[in-house]
């Protein structure tokens, strides 16, 4: 069982659980960061969150006074966010939502949740139908064509978007975009080539091997909460030194939000 204290480790980086086999990602950490600093002109409201994963940022959530539920379909990820959330009354996460849940919450986010949905219109049709009028939706999805590589196979993808592309599919679910943020530059940038590099090496050597290449939706469940890498390289970037360099890159990351620079986007829409 997860004892660990609830509360962020740091400003920078938010739960982490590393006795669970789960850490925050560098580019988690870039996201979380912009997610946090959009939601801070917002009121505290009913959530819903399409893909929690391990429920860390319901953590970060709930200290802002929002409270709800996150929807988790990973049965690894699941059991890591019920233990993450054991100290968190505010959110309590499911497999799936009950019946009557339509125009029910203020916010619905799914935060890199779309590129592993193969009928992304609808996804986003169903989300809309979640929310009160006027209602928040805020979603992350990679960014650039051109970026496609080993990893988002390995993550079980079926594309990357572009900024237009993307504003198109939420506009046409029935939202008004309010804001489309591009956020990870520069550190997404030099991390993906070497991640790619490293899950391409891997994928190459299960070849064959059903037990580690899985299909889509067994790489799909095991994205958001596989960490082997990160535990390893986390006492590295979570000591003062890593501290710095987050807190920087966040800061420029910000000011070039509006840039097509990084590696993600990060999409503010209010319903019609």
């Amino acid at each position: 069982m997860y004892t660990g204290d609830m509360s962020p480790r740091s400003p920078y980086f938010g739960v982490a659980a590393p006795e669970l086999g789960w850490v925050p990602a560098p580019r988690y950490i870039l996201r979380r960061a912009a997610i946090l600093r959009l939601l801070a002109t917002y009121p505290p409201g009913l959530v819903l969150e399409i893909g929690s994963g391990s429920g860390a940022l319901l953590c970060d959530l709930a200290q802002r006074g929002f409270s709800g539920v996150g929807v988790e379909q990973s049965p690894e990820a699941l059991a890591i966010a019920t233990q993450i959330l054991i100290a968190v009354p505010a959110f309590r996460v499911v497999d799936k939502l009950p019946e009557g849940e339509r125009e029910r919450y203020d916010y619905v986010f799914a935060f890199e949740v779309l590129e592993h949905i193969e009928e992304d219109q609808a996804a986003l049709e169903t989300w809309a139908s979640y929310l009160k009028p006027r209602g928040i939706l805020m979603i992350s999805v990679p960014a650039h064509h051109r970026r496609w590589s080993a990893t988002d196979v390995w993550a079980g993808h079926f594309r990357r978007y572009e900024r237009t592309e993307i504003d198109f599919r939420v506009g046409n679910a029935g939202f008004d975009v309010l804001a489309t943020h591009s956020y990870g530059w520069p550190m997404s940038n030099i991390i993906e080539p070497i991640g790619a590099w490293v899950r391409s090496r891997l994928m190459h050597g299960a070849r064959g091997n059903p037990t580690t290449m899985q299909d889509k939706q067994s790489r799909t469940d095991r994205s958001g909460i596989e960490r082997t890498v990160e535990i390893r390289l986390y006492p590295l970037y979570a000591n003062w030194f890593g501290r710095a360099i987050f807190s920087a890159c966040s800061h420029v990351q910000r000011f070039l939000s509006c840039a097509d620079l990084g590696t993600g986007y990060l999409v503010l829409a209010q319903k019609r």
